[in-house]
């Protein structure tokens, strides 16, 4: 499935075809945070994307719509994994970082995530939840090319990477 033309327009505008092109920035210097809207467009993909997304939102105490359509991703880049490319054997790896606070429904994509490979018998798919190195996951990786890995609190992870990061700034 060749998949190279799907961003060359987007809102009528067009996007670059030549990846490599630097879009000047405006120079606009905002300040502070800023909080830009999830595009509403973005959160209505349709075929099993939708079902996925759906399915995690009909079973969810939080609507979520956003952090359904991450979990949506996920799955489906996982349940493609090693049967699709593009003509230069692109696979459909991918990461997704999906940020909430706590208590705020970031759970019902995850048990969605674990749910549907249960029902059809690809347990395999289902990845670690708990990683201790990057070791431990080229090894998970290296039993299981194929998975899932939907880890919890991220800043277990992240936090020895910035300590040793900001170590390096420091000196």
């Amino acid at each position: 499935i060749d998949v190279s033309g799907a961003l060359i327009e987007f809102q009528g505008e067009s996007i670059a075809e030549d990846p490599t092109e630097i879009i000047e920035d405006d120079g606009d210097d905002l300040g502070g945070d800023v909080v830009v809207p999830f595009p509403a467009e973005c959160l209505e993909p349709e075929g099993t994307l939708r079902e996925i997304m759906d399915y995690t939102l009909a079973g969810s105490m939080y609507q979520q719509p956003e952090l359904a359509l991450a979990g949506a991703i996920a799955l489906l880049a996982a349940m493609t994994g090693r049967k699709i490319s593009d003509r230069y054997d692109t696979r459909t790896n991918l990461y997704v970082l999906a940020l909430a606070k706590s208590s705020t429904g970031k759970e019902a994509a995850r048990k969605t995530n674990k749910a549907i490979p249960a029902a059809a018998g690809w347990l395999e798919l289902i990845g670690s939840e708990r990683i201790g190195s990057h070791a431990g996951i080229v090894n998970a990786l290296d039993a299981y090319p194929v998975s899932l890995m939907q880890l919890d609190e991220m800043a277990r992870l992240l936090d020895p990477a910035l300590a040793h990061l900001l170590g390096h700034v420091a000196h």
